[in-house]
């Protein structure tokens, strides 16, 4: 079972269908999906365009929101998605998770979410994030997979218990921790967005894991 998630930056409108449109066969390369950042445009062309998969979106708000695909062939049966808004995001911000069972009998909970964005909605943020673990801690779920564009610091993940921080895994640190590997949106190598002064952030969406 291959997973990946992808913020998809439906918000900026500069050659988004195009854009959509090249990301679809890397998308139908796995076989669990999270997106974030995903308008109703991004959402009809990856519905027209990837008929092998259950779609299901999470919405506070109609500007954007959260997507989670699963292939039909890895599922014993359609899946049943539920999603969350967090009480306390001024951004339209939720968790989308589903419980799910393999074909192979395994039981698996997936979540994603898109955390509160910018620095100075670290608190928030740090709040949501707390929220997303304490539900796994208390799922009966023996197996977690929870992924999506936490905007989280070194800091705010740090501020979780020692406990939780011992049972969730980084996928990336799971796999060896390649550092050509480390950063999924990094203008030090991408030219699709600028900023002003030449700042070029890096940064590291998560795919935590529990038990896998």
């Amino acid at each position: 079972m291959r997973f990946i998630t992808w913020n998809v930056d439906g918000l900026d409108k500069e050659g988004l269908f195009e854009r959509t449109l090249e990301l679809i066969p890397i998308l139908a390369d796995f076989d669990v999906i999270f997106l974030q950042e995903v308008t109703d445009e991004v959402e009809e062309i990856i519905k027209s365009n990837m008929f092998d998969f259950y779609h299901y979106s999470g919405k506070s708000i109609r500007e954007y929101f959260v997507m989670m695909l699963f292939r039909k062939t890895i599922v014993a049966s359609e899946p049943v998605v539920n999603y969350k808004p967090f009480g306390n995001s001024q951004m339209g911000r939720g968790v989308l998770f589903s419980g799910v069972t393999t074909k192979c009998g395994q039981e698996i909970l997936f979540m994603t979410t898109h955390l509160e964005s910018m620095k100075e909605y670290g608190q928030a943020r740090i709040e949501q994030l707390h929220h997303c673990f304490d539900f796994m801690n208390k799922t009966n779920a023996d197996k977690v997979i929870f992924g999506g564009d936490l905007n989280a610091r070194d800091a705010e993940i740090k501020s979780l218990p020692a406990p939780t921080l011992e049972k969730f895994k980084d996928a990336w640190e799971r796999c060896g921790k390649d550092p050509n590997k480390k950063f999924t949106w990094d203008l030090l190598k991408n030219d699709n967005k600028s900023f002003g002064g030449g700042f070029k952030p890096r940064c590291s969406d998560s795919l935590t894991v529990r038990n896998l």
